[in-house]
């Protein structure tokens, strides 16, 4: 009987010990830049495109950045991601080329990098006609 009772303790405390444990919602850090994507609407046809990419402070005051990345993905597998870069932009607002290689749907991730090191990151459905 202390044999099953000793089990059952045991078997308890693994259970609690292996329970995930509850996190704290994650704040964007101090100085972390906003990020949003405008296009028209020649932007979301297959072919050359421009993306904007706005860069604001959370007070929504432009940000200057070193680099702006954006990386497009389709949303199913196999497929080559498209790529895109700038490092000059005005008043937070910069113009990144990129060319659509087919129809359907994307996400596009753009990476902001401040020139203090500091990287914001966001992602952004696009569906895209043929």
């Amino acid at each position: 009987m202390i044999r099953i009772t000793a089990l059952f303790v045991v078997i308890g405390f693994a259970l609690i010990g292996c329970r995930e444990s509850a996190q704290p919602p994650t704040a964007t850090p101090e100085g972390t830049p906003q990020i949003d994507i405008t296009v028209d609407t020649e932007s979301t046809r297959v072919g050359d495109t421009v993306l904007i990419v706005m860069v604001t402070d959370t007070a929504g005051a432009p940000v200057d950045a070193q680099e702006i990345r954006v990386r497009a993905d389709m949303t199913h597998a196999g497929m080559m991601p498209v790529l895109g870069q700038t490092d000059s932009g005005e008043d937070g607002r910069y113009r990144v080329p990129l060319q659509w290689s087919m129809g359907g749907s994307w996400t596009v991730t753009v990476t902001v990098v401040l020139p203090n090191g500091v990287t914001a990151e966001d992602t952004f459905d696009f569906e895209i006609e043929s």
